[in-house]
């Protein structure tokens, strides 16, 4: 009888990265033998190479195959597991695999802030602490941004080396080595739609900045609005004071309202948003704007094709402008969001635009998908229709319960207990049906787990579940893998190494 492993348990949610999925296997799985108590268990890649930590270069290697179904930035990844029995005694090894639901983190090794300064040999070339070890880049913000433009580019600058905050996860000294100016007024870029004397431009201030102990530097673009006109302190109201401030003998026209509204963002969280839709949510009810002379002002948050974006789960949040982060490593990108402000129409029907920039965990370009929307009593897609199938955007799924600690006698046993014990989900809680089990035609299509000499081996059996609900007809398909003995006498087996028998009479 070989060693066995077990997994005791599976949580629901994915882990957030490979490493973190590695940490629970290790510190979770069981194994035992039925001779020896002391055996040895490791996590291989997809090479069959060890992996050490949660920042090991082997996670890299790991089988991953991305999800599409339900929809999310979701990748199944198979870690192998292998018990060693004692080399002094029979040497055996094991080989089982183990699937697990792992965010998808851009094929990229756990990078964990404060590496460089935890006291720790992270990775395990004798040195604590080196700045090899500190992977994760110094950043800066800016706090709110004024109300009302900068009188110059020069203004502006000060303004931002005066007030931009800059960071290091270890808490080295940051210092700005370079901040790049556009050159003059027409090197910015136009908000549009300001027809008015005194217009603003939104200029951008490169900032180079770099730790001072390991000389790591970083570079990001800021975004300030410029007038291109003087007396500003003069023009705030003047579309709504009464007088003819141009003397034209007309009072407060739209020539004379030379402030175009304003909007701005009076915060930002310090983590990264799940989905583009729930940063649109944030924009939507955090942004304020205002005018010198309208109360009333009609805000919309724009698409990167200037369609306007109605709700979470808006078709139009795959158009958003995103550029995905490798500094630091993760599953980050930054989208562009536009906001759009109008004044009312009767009025001068002046829009101005303003874009914001945030961090959104990478979710495959998919518009944000919610649990229960197809049995929520809402009209979620707005086409009048409440709760019909189109709305319902989560598959069903299926797991299993814990495996039996021994492997199944034949292909069939394990088919049978694989539909008996088979736990249908769907998030309405619709009923979910089996429609087709693929079983292997027989065990030499199954893989061996290796390593095995003994004549009583067993193989791994990959068993293709098909299922779908019965009121949408939505299906999915999932495969599970067994474990099935080769051979016949299975219950004979259990201790014969330690019986004081002479079982095979030699």
């Amino acid at each position: 009888v070989s060693p066995s492993v077990k997994l005791p348990y599976v949580p629901n949610d994915p882990f957030k990265t490979r490493g973190e999925a590695w940490s629970f296997l290790i510190s979770t799985l069981c194994v035992e033998d039925d001779c020896l108590p002391n055996l040895q268990l490791a996590i291989l890649d997809g090479m069959g190479s060890v992996i050490q930590s949660t920042i090991d270069s082997n996670l890299l290697d790991v089988l991953c195959v991305p999800q599409t179904d339900p929809a999310g930035p979701i990748e199944l990844c198979t870690f192998t597991a292998r018990v060693n029995e004692d080399p002094d005694r029979c040497g055996v090894e094991v080989f089982r695999n183990f699937t697990l639901e792992v965010i998808i983190d851009s094929f990229q090794p756990e990078v964990v802030r404060g590496q460089g300064c935890d006291g720790l040999d992270n990775d395990f070339n004798c040195l604590i602490d080196e700045c090899d070890e500190d992977q994760v880049l110094p950043t800066a913000k800016i706090p709110n941004v004024p109300d009302q433009p900068f009188k110059s580019i020069m203004d502006a600058s000060v303004w931002l080396e005066t007030n931009l905050c800059l960071e290091d996860d270890c808490q080295q000294e940051v210092t700005i080595t370079a901040v790049a100016t556009p050159a003059n007024l027409g090197a910015c870029m136009a908000p549009g739609g300001l027809t008015a004397p005194f217009q603003f431009r939104e200029c951008t201030f490169t900032v180079r900045f770099q730790t001072t102990r390991c000389a790591q530097s970083n570079m990001l673009d800021f975004t300030l609005p410029v007038w291109t006109g003087n007396g500003f302190d003069l023009l705030w109201g003047q579309g709504c004071d009464g007088i003819d401030n141009d003397f034209d003998c007309v009072i407060d026209e739209c020539d004379e309202d030379v402030v175009s509204p304003s909007v701005k963002l009076p915060y930002v969280p310090n983590d990264p948003f799940k989905t583009r839709g729930e940063a649109w949510s944030f924009l939507i009810s955090t942004l304020c704007v205002e005018d010198d002379c309208l109360p009333n002002l009609q805000l919309a948050i724009l698409d990167g094709m200037g369609s306007v974006i109605q709700s979470t789960i808006d078709s139009n949040l795959l158009d958003v402008l995103c550029v995905p982060q490798t500094d630091p490593a993760g599953p980050i990108e930054l989208c562009t969001f536009t906001a759009r402000v109008n004044e009312d129409p009767d009025r001068c029907g002046v829009e101005v635009f303003r874009n914001f920039t945030l961090e959104v965990i990478i979710d495959s370009f998919q518009p944000e998908v919610v649990r229960g929307q197809g049995c929520d009593g809402l009209d979620n897609d707005f086409n009048c229709l409440i709760d019909e199938c189109d709305e319902d955007q989560v598959l069903p799924t299926a797991k299993i319960p814990n495996v039996p600690d021994q492997p199944f006698k034949s292909i069939m046993d394990a088919s049978v207990w694989l539909e008996t014990n088979l736990c249908l989900e769907d998030d309405c809680q619709q009923e979910v049906t089996i429609t087709a089990v693929a079983t292997p035609a027989n065990l030499g299509a199954c893989m061996a787990p290796g390593g095995l000499t003994a004549p009583f081996q067993f193989r791994e059996c990959t068993f293709t579940v098909r299922f779908q609900t019965t009121r949408c007809a939505q299906s999915n398909m999932l495969d599970f893998t067994l474990p099935v003995w080769t051979g016949n006498g299975f219950d004979l087996l259990w201790g014969q190494g330690c019986d004081g028998i002479d079982n095979d009479f030699d």
